[in-house]
């Protein structure tokens, strides 16, 4: 009888253990670890998924977004003119633009040939300046605001158009010829820098070079 019982415990024992063990094995493998995937859009790249971070979008998540920027330059006698057609497109999220009260664009022309020349600019309400653009967006003429979705966080698109023109006078039309032609032969990269002023302070400053394209005119 003992030895029945002894039987029945054994019996009983190994498979309360067996059943354990089932049970974290179930466990083990039905645990899921959160994959992790990164898309790139405009200039914008999102990680998503657990414990995952955004990488490449500046705080505030400001991006400049342009074509290439064209000058069209014109030579008379011993004066060349260059007409810069500014087109510049901010994508900023639309959460912290609402954080904002002013945004501030700037142009870097010293690394340019343009950076030798002055310029008049027609800002505004029609001021014109020399030598002087304004950088306070609340001071420019929007041509445009459209709001577009990626990866589910809203961005609004700010556009802008301005005519900057360059001007110098040479010796001689030789001289202002030389220039004209290497300049409609040339290729250069121009810089911008933007930041915004918000409610919580000043943002992360976001800088991007674009193609500068001399054509004739």
């Amino acid at each position: 009888m003992k030895n029945y019982l002894y039987i029945l415990l054994f019996i009983a024992l190994t498979f309360n253990a067996c059943t354990k063990e089932s049970s974290n094995s179930y466990i083990s493998s039905s645990r899921t670890t959160a994959s992790t995937t990164t898309t790139t859009t405009t200039g914008v790249s999102t990680r998503n998924g657990s414990g995952g971070t955004t990488t490449a979008t500046p705080v505030n998540a400001t991006t400049i977004n342009n074509a290439n920027q064209i000058v069209k330059v014109s030579l008379n006698n011993k004066t060349l003119t260059m007409n810069y057609y500014e087109n510049i497109n901010l994508l900023i999220r639309k959460d912290s633009l609402a954080k904002s009260y002013s945004i501030i664009f700037n142009e870097d022309f010293k690394s340019t040939q343009l950076g030798k020349y002055n310029y008049t600019i027609v800002g505004k309400g029609g001021t014109v300046t020399t030598n002087y653009a304004e950088s306070n967006l609340n001071n420019v003429t929007i041509s445009g605001t459209k709001d577009t979705t990626m990866n589910s966080v809203v961005y609004t698109k700010i556009s802008f158009n301005r005519n900057f023109i360059f001007t110098g006078t040479f010796n001689t039309s030789t001289e202002a010829g030389a220039q004209y032609d290497y300049l409609i032969n040339n290729k250069e990269t121009i810089y911008f820098s933007t930041y915004m002023n918000t409610t919580t302070g000043v943002s992360t400053t976001v800088k991007s070079g674009t193609p500068l394209v001399y054509t004739s005119n």
